[in-house]
């Protein structure tokens, strides 16, 4: 077979005969109303003649349920289907098939007018031959089946023998895998430096003749047949000059989307073959690094390698599957990530010393990205500057419409670090911080519209360190907005000889700004035991707030759940644990639910013996379970016990005050949580 079509134009098909059974004079011609009402009211009537066609075509074997088009192409400019009434063309069935289905008689009627005229005579899938204008157009990118074609010049006999020539898959790329599955896409290319292409359509006018056009790349999908193995069809334009093909495969799997490069030199060949291996993957990034055309970062291999990023824009294109796949944390983020909604889940990160997390350190903008079912394991060291997230170990930039979703865990079992000796000379220890979404959220550092939900954080019994533990961040000295951690449980299971950990619902340690946040239905605990060194600070939304300077503002924030503790001594509250220290506190329209289940009295919002009675302001604040003493002299706290009931009833009194142009406070649907803050 010939593999080659010039792309010029050509006049007949190949191997087309004609014999005539009858004379050249028309015959027994039929009548019949095409159902087309005229002016006066009768109908138009078509003269249609009776033919048969003898038909041939190279390596095809006919069957019974094979049709063919014939006719001449309409000269309307809408365009349609071959198959389409008005195209000029009538669809012919088999009547007869010969000895071996080499040859079949198809019979049909043609219009009597075609008669003295050329006819086109088209075999293969309707939807990839298209008639308008006079003119047949035939679909050669799409392989989608077969397409074949001859022409006769039609004089009236009755019947004739067509031998069809085939217009597509004149050359096949066989692909085999080693170590690589999952194919899907392959495109092929042709530099723009070389006459070589690939034939792309065939245009007919109605006396018969073709013209090829040509394009310099095709895509086709893939489907793996027996060993893995892939099979491509298409038409190379003619050449006098081999020319090197580029190959392109893409991959779908779970951990992404991968693409395996190669060539292949093409002369005058009709079969061609290609291995493909791991090794010919390519993980060159897509797109400029520009906020207008960030780099692509479609598979786990990509977000791996991402370095140097100062400055540089990232889109994750996909979500992204990390099982059984190792992962170092990104060391340092000084760029813009936009997890452009995606999920990245089902990751497993062992740590040691120093920060850990998707990203370890983020100096640069996180947002519009969700981590599922992501698992870490700490065994080491955590300085007081460091810290542990799933998302974010220390945070200095800015976190937006992030998520820690979906069973996602942290283990650790911090060691202890010493770090010096004060000035009275007593041994001083480092206290890092672990949360669920960010680990340590510096001063200049921002978290906004983020959420963490079904998700667990436990300090292992093996700890021999202090540490900040919470339940949305360890530690926060920048600013947390419009934040939760819903359903989440905090664990402090060790007894510890070197200085009591604080531990909080959303954060173990708070200062800075927090705004419109959350702890929904959080479980706080402890096991802390009696004589075991300094008391553990526990609470149900912020363990502690102490600041030596400046101001920490708390303002439309809530809390809901439950607190265990095992140490009388530890310092407890529903909603902060220890409120000291010379720094003011302003915390405003905030209330509590928390149950604190050991009975402790008098700390329902702020543990009573933790209040800076001078440095605190608390206003319209308010708590559901126990009670509350404020210390003697604290004339700027007013905090108030109210019914879940009477709650629900106070939205607008906890809105107001709050310039909030997005969020508000809601009645809630249970009395655990009687109010809630939604998105107006």
């Amino acid at each position: 077979m010939n593999t080659f079509f010039k792309s010029t134009v050509y006049a007949a098909f190949v191997g087309l005969t004609i014999f005539s059974s009858c004379s050249d004079e028309i015959k027994d011609f039929t009548v019949k109303p095409d159902g087309t009402e005229q002016g006066d009211g009768s109908t138009t009537t078509t003269e249609t003649k009776n033919l048969i066609i003898n038909a041939t075509a190279t390596g095809k074997k006919w069957v019974v349920e094979d049709v063919i088009y014939v006719g001449s192409p309409s000269a309307a400019e809408n365009e349609v289907t071959i198959d389409n009434q008005s195209s000029g063309f009538t669809k012919f069935t088999v009547s007869k098939i010969g000895e071996g289905a080499t040859t079949a008689s198809f019979e049909g009627e043609i219009p009597a007018n075609l008669s003295g005229k050329k006819l086109l005579v088209f075999y293969g899938n309707t939807a990839d031959m298209k008639v308008a204008a006079s003119k047949v157009t035939l679909d050669l990118a799409s392989q989608n089946g077969t397409l074949m074609s001859a022409t006769a010049d039609y004089t009236g006999e009755e019947s004739i023998n067509a031998t069809f020539g085939v217009e597509n898959a004149s050359a096949e790329l066989k692909i085999t895998t080693t170590d690589v599955s999952g194919l899907t896409e392959a495109t092929l290319s042709f530099d723009e430096s070389t006459t070589m292409g690939f034939t792309s359509s065939k245009e007919f006018t109605a006396e018969g003749v073709g013209t090829y056009t040509m394009q310099k790349s095709m895509t086709a999908a893939l489907t793996a047949g027996e060993n893995d193995e892939y099979t491509i069809s298409f038409i190379p334009t003619v050449s006098e000059t081999p020319a090197t093909m580029n190959i392109s495969l893409k991959a779908a799997k779970a951990s992404g989307d991968y693409t395996y490069k190669t060539t292949k030199e093409i002369s005058s060949s009709s079969s061609y073959d290609v291995e493909i291996k791991s090794e010919n993957v390519d993980n060159d990034l897509s797109g400029e690094g520009t906020e207008a055309s960030p780099y692509i970062i479609d598979n786990v291999d990509k977000f791996k390698g991402m370095t140097e990023t100062t400055g540089k824009f990232y889109q994750l294109s996909r979500d992204l599957d990390f099982t059984d796949i190792e992962f170092t944390p990104i060391a340092k983020f000084d760029g813009t990530f936009d997890g452009n909604g995606m999920t990245i889940s089902k990751l497993k990160l062992e740590l040691t010393d120093g920060n850990g997390g998707l990203f370890a350190i983020n100096n640069g903008i996180i947002k519009n990205l969700t981590a599922s079912n992501v698992v870490i394991t700490q065994d080491g060291t955590i300085d007081d500057e460091n810290g542990v997230g799933i998302l974010v170990g220390t945070n200095t930039g800015n976190i937006s419409n992030c998520s820690v979703i979906n069973k996602s865990l942290i283990t650790a079992e911090v060691d202890q670090k010493e770090k010096g000796a004060n000035s009275q000379g007593v041994m001083q220890y480092h206290q890092g911080a672990l949360g669920l979404l960010v680990g340590l959220n510096k001063g200049i550092g921002s978290i906004n519209e983020c959420k963490v939900n079904n998700s667990s954080i436990t300090i292992a019994s093996g700890t021999t360190s202090k540490t900040n533990i919470g339940g949305f961040a360890g530690k926060s000295l920048g600013s947390v907005k419009f934040s939760s951690a819903n359903n989440v449980t905090v664990s402090h299971e060790c007894d510890l000889t070197g200085g009591g950990s604080n531990i909080g619902g959303f954060l173990g340690y708070g200062n800075g700004t927090i705004e419109g946040c959350c702890s929904s239905n959080v479980q706080v605990s402890d096991a802390q035991t009696a004589g075991q060194g300094k008391a553990i600070t526990i609470a149900g939304f912020i363990g502690t707030t102490w600041v030596g300077s400046g101001t920490v503002t708390i303002k439309g924030c809530y809390s809901s759940g439950t607190v265990t503790s095992n140490l009388q001594a530890s310092t407890n509250a529903g909603f902060i644990g220890n409120c000291t220290g010379n720094g003011d506190r302003n915390i405003t329209n905030c209330y509590t639910s928390v149950s604190i289940n050991n009975n402790f009295e008098n700390s329902a919002f702020i543990n009573k013996d933790k209040i800076s009675k001078e440095k605190v302001k608390a206003t319209n604040c308010y708590y559901v379970n126990g009670t509350q003493t404020i210390p003697d002299g604290a004339t700027g706290i007013t905090i108030t016990k109210k019914s879940a009931a009477e709650l629900k009833g106070m939205a607008n009194d906890l809105n107001n005050g709050l310039d909030w142009a997005d969020y508000q406070f809601v009645a809630g649907t249970t009395d655990a949580e009687p109010l809630v803050i939604t998105k107006k």
